[in-house]
């Protein structure tokens, strides 16, 4: 039934409805749908049966790559072929290779001061950053920085509350950092001015800010 409304929704796609184990294509599926409920059966993929990976090693590449914005099928086949080399034979190894080759992970943990394999609670943080908030690595080592100035304890804590704050106010480029500090400089500038005496050579009246007005006007140059 699957395959039968694929067809119909994709008539210019090349859609086989049959059993896999009759179905000869040749290197890789776009698509594999299938409803055994009761039998253990596995899909033949002559591409990876060779190198020997499980079905959820297969699905984990998949996801890697596609995390990656690599959606061809050369480049995984590339991938799958640099892990078979490397006796990757599960999911966990695969993510240890990985991150082990991530250098934009290493270059966040050495500003942070952290020598050694990140830890699963510290590439969550560093994932939020790079992935969910889409942080540049600049703007990421611009707050670690500033944080490693600030304490010696919980750094990755207290990093992320500064890209956190960042995030929630549009901030995501060096020049939106600078103008934003532009910003905070001159508020504390205005709000610690000593006031001045009213005398009969001065009767002007002491100028009130609206700071969110005075900060939106400057993220806007």
């Amino acid at each position: 039934i699957s395959g039968r409304i694929a067809k119909l929704l994709y008539p210019q796609a090349d859609i086989t409805v049959g059993g896999f184990e009759s179905t000869d294509r040749r290197d890789f599926y776009d698509l594999a749908i299938g409803n055994v409920p009761f039998g253990q059966y596995k899909v033949s993929d002559r591409a990876y049966d060779k190198l020997g990976f499980s079905s959820d090693l297969i699905d984990y590449l998949v996801q890697y790559c596609v995390g990656k914005e690599k959606r061809s099928f050369r480049y995984i086949e590339k991938v799958a072929l640099d892990w078979a080399e490397n006796h990757i034979t599960t999911p966990k190894q695969a993510k240890s290779y990985a991150l082990k080759y991530d250098k934009s992970i290493y270059t966040i943990m050495k500003c942070l001061g952290k020598n050694g394999e990140p830890t699963a609670k510290e590439v969550t943080f560093i994932t939020r950053w790079t992935k969910e908030w889409g942080f540049s690595l600049p703007v990421i080592e611009t707050a670690c920085e500033r944080t490693v100035l600030a304490v010696d304890k919980h750094r990755f804590e207290y990093a992320d509350s500064i890209l956190a704050s960042w995030n929630r106010s549009q901030i995501h480029t060096i020049e939106d950092i600078r103008t934003a500090d532009a910003v905070y400089h001159k508020t504390r500038h205005v709000q610690h001015r000593p006031s001045v005496i009213s005398n009969q050579f001065n009767q002007f009246p002491q100028r009130e800010y609206d700071f969110d007005a005075l900060e939106k006007e400057l993220l806007s140059n």
